[in-house]
């Protein structure tokens, strides 16, 4: 099947939002003044996720309602072993590290894996894809997603109105909006030769970034209803600049190897995160050194070391093809 090049470079342009995303220690916002961090924070978050949320369901439509045992075992080695790997993984790092984590996690904790609590935050991501993927095969029907988007719109809500205190479950029940959005967006493109994504001239470019603008400047008063039309039209954005830049080699190497900058940034800034503020670096110089040194350190292990051996490509990253990733041709 033909690599769609557009989707690669949208998902390289939202993996390096959610490194810069993640790169931000959270005593930076108590200083008097932050300087653009805040901005730049809140900006990121209002679309990496849900831009790559959306792609994964416009790249799942075909398999909606279309359940199988290969498909289920694809997704499990896909998405469902790397989550337990680094699940796993990451127990003594949060163990020895537990002065520096938001919450407690205790060893006894550990069977809550299973059902999507890791002591891996970072990964309730790829526990998320598999959820929406199982239902999209199993419950879901094409002739019926404009109903899958009124449930889903109304379980964002629920979950981030209600469901707070459950932690993880708040996130995968309020971000299947996204994926079902991508899915809904893939069937009008087939079915009415409607491409939202698709700018038609420059007026319709400025418009989008006006929304989008005034959807951000408005976030914090109108946080929930406002933050769906922000996201929407951020990722309408990035859709639109990803086309416009496809074929470009850096982002699409980004694109396709977004599964091991994912998974592995985070150790990464974890620890230069802690070795940076014991060398007391002023905080405004934390995130980018973080964002440079995520980025080339998760790339390097995970593709040019992790990436080498078969066996780690599979467990690790879900890949089990032959091809290394290093230059894009």
């Amino acid at each position: 099947m033909k690599r769609k090049n557009d989707l690669d470079t949208a998902r390289g342009i939202c993996i390096l939002f959610v490194v810069l995303g993640h790169c931000f220690p959270e005593n930076i916002f108590s200083l008097e003044n932050p300087g653009i961090a805040k901005y730049v924070y809140d900006f990121v978050y209002i679309f990496h996720i849900p831009c790559l949320l959306t792609i994964s369901g416009m790249l799942f439509y075909k398999y909606v309602g279309m359940f199988s045992r290969k498909q289920l075992e694809r997704k499990l080695k896909r998405l469902f072993v790397p989550y337990l790997t680094f699940s796993i993984l990451y127990i003594p790092l949060r163990l020895v590290l537990s002065s520096y984590a938001n919450s407690e996690w205790e060893i006894r904790d550990v069977w809550q894996i299973l059902i999507g609590n890791s002591p891996n935050g970072g990964v309730w991501y790829l526990y998320a894809l598999f959820l929406y993927s199982f239902i999209a095969m199993a419950a879901m029907r094409e002739k019926y997603i404009e109903s899958w988007i009124c449930i889903s719109i109304l379980l964002y809500f629920v979950g981030r109105n209600f469901l707070t205190e459950f932690g993880d479950w708040s996130n995968y029940i309020s971000n299947f909006m996204w994926f079902v959005m991508g899915v809904y967006l893939s069937q009008m493109k087939e079915r009415f030769s409607y491409d939202f994504f698709t700018i038609k001239n420059q007026i319709d470019l400025v418009v989008r970034v006006i929304v989008f603008a005034a959807s951000f400047v408005l976030i914090e008063k109108y946080s929930l209803s406002i933050r769906v039309f922000a996201g929407l039209f951020g990722i309408s954005i990035i859709m639109c600049i990803s086309r416009r830049l496809e074929g470009n080699k850096l982002l699409t190497l980004m694109g396709i190897n977004s599964m091991e900058i994912y998974l592995l940034h985070g150790p990464i800034l974890i620890v230069l995160r802690i070795l940076l503020l014991k060398m007391n670096v002023p905080l405004l110089f934390v995130p980018p050194v973080l964002f440079v040194c995520g980025v080339a350190g998760s790339y390097m292990i995970g593709v040019l070391i992790l990436g080498r051996f078969q066996l780690l490509r599979l467990i690790c990253f879900g890949k089990n093809n032959d091809r290394i990733n290093i230059y894009v041709k």
